[in-house]
């Protein structure tokens, strides 16, 4: 795990003001006519767009004059790009006589920008026009890079996305600053739909919407890391979430104020590394549909993903409404539990393909009537390639079910069709049901209870040996391994599918390995040798840092277990100090090396520095030439070992001088992990030597005894 240390900055101090170009003027004269309301143009502006907007006066005044005596001044406009508004504002001193020339001033009219990307608002609370007008500005044409990263830290400006240190801190302000073409890049951590500018906090209407022709990247380091590009889904974990209160337990309790949806989208684009967890489609209409992922006239594409843990009267994991192809690829969803129908998916009228995507755990709770505890499939089409569907079934205490997958068309001239290739689909047997069996064709699968009254060939019924099949917790909740469906030696799902059925370019398995070995394609969503496990001799890393001993197990084919901390006069502070099993030995691959991580020499009585951030802003040009304040907020996380006291103080670097207040400044903990959230203010800094960009104006350093 890589430590983070997050310092929020907010200051008043030169942020307000025409920063950017900014207009108002009277719409008045013979004839002028008022503006039916408040509007701008273009409505979704880009970057580089010039923002022209009006608006009406509350009633027609004999003048300009006569409507700035009554306004409070002259219109101006201030930009704020810190908070993203626009406000229409009146300087006086106000006239108290006008002359006498009728000139009617009927509204207001002016220009702005451009903008930078995000949710704005035009706005104005002077009591005879107050109105609040929200618009975003896009990305531009497209092709952008914007990053996303809940620990980033904040300075004077406003997040752009531009770089990690100005990374988005949510990932809504992300989407709604993309435009079709741009990429957005998420760093670990967890996200909530309703966190983002003009969203409402508990609004269970909110979601993740992609935008049309926008790709999301998920898994990155982030802020912070040595390499903040570093892409690893399953080591930098984005996990976007239902959950807004951020009390769910066991997955059934307090769950009435989660999103309906966590994702949704309704054109094209690309999520791509995300967990999509705790949505709850429990209400009305859409939402209904769709807890996880809800995708209406959608091509969207989701891969490398899991879709874990959500509900929903129909489609807990995946609810697919109209037209259109959206696409599943080395996709895990499991552990979903659908109120009626479709724990997996529901497809209605859609023409869905799923290829290396596992589908266990989920749960229907109508699914013993008519089935479809896995997909619940109406005048949609399906076309499934090298999937594993295994272990879904009516409800968490249910036995197994029949009719898994449930296939309805109705009425004249229908095409759809279920074609189902390459898989293993095993969840009590009468695996499928349609009232058009015709439509349904299978090719070289593993199907419990047979392929009979389907066309197709190549099928068997036999068990597929799974490695560790998963199970269901007594509140519901799913639990496997992440290698519990691969097929151990022996399986005959191994080398009996048929590559020639694999879409075009599909290289890898869901776990990234090879998709063909030993001469043809296995079933199923994994591909292996399916010889004994692998032994590999194990590195000695007792000495090298954390990262770097991270990299040598890996390297070895080994994952890195549990990590302990504990002081060592002889071992310096973050390196390793022992390691079990010792370095020399052998272990099976994929097997832990658990490690234990020097803290450095036993602090005793006198402080030890754990950490070092910087405070930093961006200087305009000129430098302000007078004193300024600046005043945030942070979090640092720290393992104390014992009772343990620990400080967080503020200097300023040479030259800026004033003074910083830090609250809590120390304190005293017991063992464990600890995460200290504080206010920083400081006053009387005095930045006019400094050059204009991104400069160091403090240092914060956290000290633990």
């Amino acid at each position: 795990m890589k430590g983070k240390t997050a310092i929020i900055l907010a200051t008043t101090a030169f942020l307000c003001g025409s920063t950017w170009g900014a207009t108002v003027e009277w719409i008045d004269g013979m004839g002028a006519t008022a503006p039916s309301g408040w509007a701008i143009s273009p409505t979704h502006p880009s970057t580089t767009d010039v923002i022209s907007f009006s608006g009406p006066t509350d009633k027609t005044y004999g003048n300009s004059c006569s409507a700035e005596s009554a306004y409070g001044g002259t219109p101006y406009l201030s930009i704020n790009n810190s908070t993203k508004t626009v406000e229409l504002k009146f300087q006086g001193p106000a006239p108290t006589m006008c002359p006498m020339i009728y000139k009617p001033a009927v509204g207001f009219r002016g220009q702005f920008g451009p903008l930078a990307a995000g949710n704005w608002t035009l706005k104005c609370t002077q009591a005879l026009i107050a109105f609040q007008l929200t618009f975003t500005v896009g990305g531009g044409t497209g092709g952008h890079i914007l990053r996303v990263d809940r620990n980033a830290p904040l300075t004077i400006w406003t997040p752009d996305g531009s770089s990690w240190t100005r990374a988005y801190p949510n990932l809504q302000d992300a989407l709604a600053a993309a435009g079709a073409g741009d990429t957005i890049r998420v760093a670990d951590g967890i996200y909530t739909p309703d966190d983002g500018a003009g969203i409402a906090p508990g609004d269970r209407t909110a979601s993740f919407a992609i935008p049309d022709g926008v790709t999301v990247l998920c898994g990155y380091a982030g802020y912070g890391a040595a390499n903040p590009d570093a892409r690893n889904v399953k080591t930098y974990l984005t996990i976007l979430s239902g959950d807004l209160e951020g009390d769910d337990l066991w997955g059934i309790v307090n769950l009435s104020d989660n999103s309906y949806h966590v994702v949704s989208a309704s054109g094209s684009g690309t999520l791509d590394g995300a967990t999509i967890t705790a949505g709850n489609a429990d209400g009305s209409g859409d939402n209904r549909y769709g807890g996880g992922v809800l995708l209406t006239s959608s091509t969207l594409r989701i891969e490398g993903c899991k879709i874990r843990g959500n509900k929903a009267d129909f489609g807990a994991g995946v609810a697919c409404l109209e037209g259109i192809a959206p696409v599943l690829i080395n996709t895990e969803i499991t552990g979903n539990w659908a109120y009626t129908f479709g724990g997996c998916l529901y497809n209605d009228d859609a023409n869905v393909q799923m290829t290396n995507c596992l589908v266990v755990g989920n749960t229907a709770g109508s699914a013993d009537i008519l089935g479809g505890d896995a997909v619940f499939n109406v005048m949609g089409s399906l076309d499934v390639t090298n999937c594993t569907i295994a272990d879904n079934r009516p409800g968490h205490s249910a036995p197994a079910n029949k009719r898994a997958i449930v296939n309805l068309i109705w009425g004249p001239g229908f095409v759809d069709t279920i074609s189902i290739k390459n898989s293993i689909v095993r969840n009590g047997g009468t695996e499928i049901w349609s009232t058009e069996p015709g439509l349904v064709t299978l090719y070289r699968n593993n199907i419990e209870g047979g392929a009979a009254g389907f066309s197709g060939s190549g099928n068997i019924d036999q068990n597929p040996l799974f490695k560790n099949p998963g199970t269901f917790g007594i509140e519901g909740q799913w639990f496997f391994d992440d290698d519990g469906y691969t097929l151990l030696a022996g399986s005959p799902s191994i080398n009996a599918g048929n590559q020639a059925l694999l879409p075009p370019g599909l290289a890898v398995d869901l776990n990234g390995n090879t998709r063909v070995q030993g001469g043809q394609v296995d079933q199923g969503a994994y591909e292996g040798s399916g010889l004994p496990p692998a032994v590999v001799l194990v590195p000695n890393v007792v000495g090298q840092t954390q990262s770097t001993a991270q990299s040598t197990l890996n390297s070895a084919g080994l994952a890195v277990g549990t990590i302990s901390s504990a002081y060592s006069s002889t071992v310096s502070s973050g390196r390793v100090i022992s390691q079990n099993p010792a370095g020399g030995s052998t272990a099976v691959t994929g097997s832990a090396v658990n490690l234990t991580i020097s803290l450095g020499p036993d602090p005793g009585s006198s402080w030890t520095l754990q950490k070092t951030a910087e405070i930093t802003m961006t200087i305009p040009n000129p430098a302000p030439s007078y004193l300024i304040s600046v005043s945030g907020e942070g979090s640092w996380t720290f393992t104390a070992v014992g009772t343990t006291e620990y400080k967080i103080e503020g200097t300023s670097v040479t030259g800026v001088g004033g003074s910083w207040i830090i609250t809590p400044s120390g304190g005293t903990v017991s063992s464990g992990v600890h995460t200290i959230n504080f206010t920083l203010h400081g006053v009387n800094l005095n930045v006019s030597s400094l050059s204009p960009g991104d400069r160091k104006i403090a240092e914060i350093k956290f000290y633990t005894r």
